[in-house]
């Protein structure tokens, strides 16, 4: 192995055994903190023991083991604004930068335990956030929401302004509003799109989207 790739190898090391630490004293505040009676569900990166398919690793299908890299938790959509804030201004926490906004179909899924850990609902919201504090830079939570065709989950704007256009991707592209959002509309795709192409039941070959081009030809010729 050469030294460059011995070096990255040792330091993730290094930042993992840092982050399991701080994983651990984090689980323990937050079982004794009254937000934890707002966390539908947890899993946290446990210290990797000899007997790897018992500690730090869940099963998939029964099939392929799946390394719990971070914290991740499964939050109802009434609780999401109170669980973000506590993550955000907590001494201990400090999760104060939102890395990424994204959401998950579950439609069709052929892993039952799916519906099970998504609270039967079809979609499922997902945040990441770090800590901008250089002890814990490295250190990411996972918070995820569960959504049902026509629900509406609350934005995060007015927490982080950085969540707009992810929101509206969000939205754009699977369908799902954000309420209190101030620009909830499309960011990807033309206003007059129909439907939302990452959902599971879009056709792969699209809906026929001539009438994008008749009604750009429309407002051409109503312009000339």
């Amino acid at each position: 192995m050469s030294d460059a790739k011995f070096g990255a190898v040792t330091a993730a090391a290094s930042i993992a055994a840092k982050n399991a630490v701080l994983y651990a004293r984090q689980k323990n505040l937050i079982e004794q903190h009254d937000i934890a009676k707002l966390i539908l569900r947890a899993a946290w990166p446990e210290a990797q023991t000899s007997d790897k398919t018992q500690q730090g690793v869940l099963y998939k299908d029964g099939i392929s083991p799946v390394a719990v890299d971070m914290p991740s938790f499964i939050v109802a959509k009434e609780n999401l604004l109170q669980v973000v804030e506590f993550l955000r201004t907590a001494d201990d926490f400090r999760y104060d930068f939102l890395l990424d906004l994204t959401a998950v179909d579950y439609l069709g899924s052929p892993r039952e335990q799916d519906a099970v850990e998504n609270a039967g609902c079809r979609f499922q919201i997902v945040y990441l956030v770090r800590s901008m504090d250089a002890d814990r830079r490295t250190a990411t939570f996972r918070i995820s929401v569960p959504v049902n065709e026509g629900d509406e989950v609350p934005t995060l704007t007015s927490v982080w302004p950085g969540a707009n256009w992810p929101e509206r991707e969000v939205f754009d592209l699977m369908g799902i509003r954000f309420a209190g959002h101030p620009n909830m509309r499309r960011i990807v795709l033309p206003e007059n799109f129909r439907g939302h192409p990452l959902r599971k039941d879009f056709p792969v070959k699209g809906i026929g989207e001539d009438y994008l081009i008749e009604d750009l030809l429309y407002k051409r010729r109503n312009v000339d």
